[in-house]
């Protein structure tokens, strides 16, 4: 059992007749995790991982075109799409690099298809 911290930010813009809008996201959330091991060795595990939490996200929307959607109008869109209880199903390979620290990758349904960081063990 343990936890995970995730971050995930990205953006768009563009333009069209002398206009432009941009749109930009940060997603960030924070889950218990529970992992059931296929294989446990000293320095390499495969695993499937269950965790649930809460998420959470800022945007920031502009656009100069007269008469386009409002930055508060996609705000608001947004807001209504946006649950605040955060889930993944993933299977994953970790690695042991030393004592208590290592990297591992991970693929499912989380913030991105696929996923991978360092890990610390305290």
């Amino acid at each position: 059992m343990g936890g995970s911290l995730n971050v995930t930010g990205y953006g768009c813009s563009w333009k069209d007749s002398g206009y432009s809008a941009s749109l930009n996201v940060l997603a960030y959330s924070g889950l218990f995790r529970i992992n059931s091991y296929f294989l446990n060795e000293e320095k390499v595990q495969i695993y499937g991982g269950l965790g649930a939490g809460y998420r959470a996200r800022i945007s920031t929307y502009q656009n100069n075109k007269p008469g386009s959607v409002s930055s508060d109008e996609i705000e608001s869109l947004l807001s209504k799409i946006t649950f605040p209880v955060g889930f993944e199903a993933t299977m994953g390979v970790r690695g042991r690099f030393s004592d208590g620290f290592g990297g591992f990758v991970e693929l499912g349904l989380s913030k991105s298809v696929i996923q991978g960081g360092l890990y610390l063990l305290f």
